[in-house]
């Protein structure tokens, strides 16, 4: 009876350049798509906004110009923005559709699935995610601040901004300065809040903190936009 030795050797024998062609062929496969999926552009400036409306392509836009002149500004040099948006709607909006839906005798259907993805993706966001400005639904602010994940906006801007949450850890878009000056934020729930988040423990390890210069233009940008 061959051992496992001699098998091994009688394969290697009949299909060695097969095997070599195709180890190979799956390394390059490899590092090719793990350069796509781990190569990230360095932004400047770095926005998500997270809670139950999609915003359409011309409003991110006009949203994306307005971050990018007070990021410009600040730095004082052509910069790159970073919006990013995660649609999710809570539980209480979820109640809300549902109710809506049976008042007009309709059948109430949602993609429970994709909305856990978006919320999954928010926590994630929340542990290594490099957006230091978010604007969230009241439900994913209150998740983010008893979590510990957001700077005290007195601390962060040296005083008290206009429209700051009762907790202290947000300003209410509603009645933020970058509502009054900025219109095209008008698109978002009134009752969403900005807020900033910290340095993670992860992203510390990963050699990254909030008193570098990246971290500090953000919070120069943050500071023109809403203090």
């Amino acid at each position: 009876m061959s051992t496992k030795k001699e098998k091994l050797e009688n394969f290697w024998y009949h299909y060695k350049w097969q095997t070599i062609i195709i180890v190979s062929f799956v390394l390059i496969f490899a590092i090719g798509l793990s350069q796509i999926v781990f190569e990230k552009k360095n932004y400047d400036f770095q926005v998500l906004y997270c809670g139950g409306t999609y915003i359409d392509g011309a409003a991110h836009d006009r949203i994306v110009s307005v971050l990018d002149a007070a990021s410009d500004e600040a730095a004082g040099r052509d910069t790159d923005v970073n919006f990013q948006m995660i649609v999710y709607k809570s539980e209480e909006k979820l109640e809300e559709m549902r109710a809506e839906a049976e008042a007009e005798g309709e059948v109430f259907q949602f993609n429970i699935v994709e909305n856990n993805n978006a919320y999954a993706s928010f926590t994630q966001m929340l542990v290594s995610g490099d957006a230091v400005m978010m604007i969230l639904d009241p439900v994913l602010y209150d998740v983010a601040r008893d979590n510990g994940a957001l700077y005290d906006v007195a601390a962060l801007f040296g005083e008290v901004p206009d429209g700051v949450t009762d907790d202290g850890y947000g300003i209410k878009l509603s009645g933020s300065r970058l509502l009054r000056e900025h219109s095209c934020f008008s698109c978002l729930p009134d009752d969403s809040i900005i807020c900033m988040k910290k340095v993670t423990h992860a992203q510390l390890v990963m050699g990254k903190s909030d008193s570098s210069a990246e971290s500090q233009l953000q919070f120069d940008i943050i500071r023109k936009l809403v203090g």
